[in-house]
């Protein structure tokens, strides 16, 4: 999803006071791969809507690799002028810019070349006086933009989304927290084919079309199968340095243009590296790659991200069920990179497994709790309830991933309720991993929504689900009656969970408190 953020400056432009907005028309086109949208957006034509009685919208913005320009002018056929905007460049990734709401006199006359046309005085517009419709204020064929955020001195943020379907998203939908996706879960299909070709190592297809047909898939898999998955394409991204730090990189790119604001990654150190690690995964030859060093790829991935995308990105990182014996290194590493990027330690892989020395993982989580790692847990996904119990009266888990069969012991859930234990949803993950029924009308989230739990809606594993964040807020809206109050209380319980420092976690907080309209603690 692509997205654009921007500060919206508004200024009084003289019109006539029988001031009506004109409906938005889709003018021109834009590419139908909407998977492929940054890449196609060289030119694009809109009509808006003005944000409000005497506003009007100017665009500036800048691509990455070049300036991007917006122009505008009035439509002289309707009382209260919208605005033709052109923008283009050289591959249509948006980087931060500014719109900004500019006085001119009606009508406004064409603007020429790429000046902007500018009023000799100006006076700013309290945004309460913006019309009601803010959130929803150009329209395209297959895009809108979207203002989310305002404040009195008349700035607002808001960013460029593309419509998946024709429901127009709200734009409580375009500021959200992420607390469940797995790194290796999300890569980019054309960064697994680059990897393989540059490394030698053969995967099942050569085109993004072909591998998607081995990788992807759309039909519920037991949780063994879908876990299959990662063995066609790991091979090509573990143990190379510059493809661990560029999926993580590319991570923060992906989930910018989704408009989550804050997002908790997880991976395990030890399935990213070739050498300090027992067995080597993936039947990779031994190299020079170690579970520590992986870790520090990984942060500076995040870091760059952070730096040129605009949001906040975390890790956590995960112990693997079948490999208890990795478990004390992951808190070890836990430790060390507490203070950069790192947050919190995760028990993650198949529940159905058997594992003979548990113990290991049992001592790790006591590390982590003695020294105030948070921990969560992949707990009742595929497993009963009582996985969902031991990692929380035993691994002193903080969080529960998945978490859906605790509905089945009510007296645990009822606990588990009352102490507002957090779980970490995941809808479409759930239909495609068979972990619940696929009729979602009887998903255990509906249960969770009814009784007011706190809980967060996630991807898991975007890449192999072929999802966004708006796969599983579509699903839910659609099939399980999600209102916009559930969906803001939702991410207000995503921020207050999440495993940030108090400080941090607050700005965060209050950062969608004012973009929701929110009074503090009204979730």
């Amino acid at each position: 999803m692509m997205s654009c953020q921007f500060t919206l400056h508004t200024q009084h432009l003289k019109t006539p006071n029988d001031w009506s907005p004109p409906e938005p028309a889709g003018k021109g086109t834009m590419p139908k791969d909407l998977q492929d949208l940054s890449h196609h957006c060289d030119v694009a034509s809109f009509s808006v809507l003005l944000v409000g009685p005497g506003c009007h919208l100017w665009v500036h913005a800048a691509l990455f690799s070049g300036p991007t320009f917006g122009f505008g002018h009035s439509h002289k056929d309707v009382a209260c002028p919208g605005l033709e905007m052109k923008l283009w460049g050289n591959d249509g990734l948006f980087s931060p810019g500014v719109v900004e709401v500019v006085p001119c006199l009606y009508p406004q006359e064409k603007s020429k070349g790429s000046q902007s046309p500018r009023a000799q005085a100006s006076v700013k517009v309290n945004p309460a006086s913006i019309c009601d419709a803010i959130g929803l204020v150009l329209k395209l064929e297959h895009c809108i933009l979207a203002v989310t955020k305002a404040d009195k001195a008349g700035r607002a943020e808001g960013r460029v989304v593309p419509l998946l379907s024709s429901r127009v998203p709200d734009p409580f939908l375009l500021l959200q927290v992420e607390l469940h996706v797995h790194l290796d879960g999300a890569i980019r299909p054309e960064t697994i084919l680059y990897f393989g070709k540059k490394r030698g190592i053969p995967l099942p297809g050569n085109t993004v079309e072909e591998l998607l047909k081995y990788i992807s898939y759309d039909t519920p898999l037991s949780l063994p199968e879908f876990l299959e998955k990662f063995n066609y394409y790991m091979p090509a991204i573990a143990g190379d340095r510059e493809a661990v730090k560029r999926i993580a990189y590319e991570f923060v790119e992906t989930k910018a243009k989704e408009g989550v604001t804050y997002v908790e990654v997880r991976y395990s150190p030890h399935l990213l590296a070739n050498a300090g690690v027992t067995p080597i995964p993936w039947g990779q030859a031994e190299g020079d790659l170690t579970p520590d060093e992986v870790v520090q790829l990984v942060n500076q991935g995040l870091k760059e991200g952070e730096r040129d995308f605009h949001i906040k990105a975390r890790s956590i990182l995960c112990c693997m069920r079948h490999m208890p014996s990795w478990s004390p290194e992951v808190v070890e590493l836990c430790k060390k990179y507490q203070n950069d990027s790192v947050v919190a330690v995760d028990l993650a892989g198949d529940e159905t497994l058997k594992v003979e020395d548990y113990s290991e993982h049992k001592k790790a989580y006591e590390e982590a709790e003695r020294c105030g790692i948070h921990r969560t847990v992949h707990a009742g996904e595929a497993g009963p309830a009582a996985m969902v119990k031991e990692a929380v009266y035993v691994l002193k888990a903080e969080r529960v991933g998945h978490g859906y069969h605790v509905v089945d012991d009510p007296e645990l859930y009822k606990q588990l309720l009352k102490i507002k234990m957090h779980f970490e949803v995941c809808p479409w993950s759930s239909y495609l991993t068979g972990a619940c029924s696929p009729d979602f009308t009887k998903h255990p989230v509906i249960q969770f929504k009814k009784d007011r739990a706190n809980y967060s809606l996630n991807t898991d594993d975007p890449l192999i689900f072929n999802s966004t964040i708006d796969t599983d807020y579509g699903i839910v809206k659609e099939h399980m009656g999600f209102t916009e109050e559930e969906f803001k209380r939702v991410n207000i319980n995503a921020a207050q969970s999440s495993f940030l420092p108090e400080k941090e976690k607050q700005e965060l907080l209050n950062k969608l408190y004012e973009a929701y309209g929110m009074v503090p603690n009204a979730s």
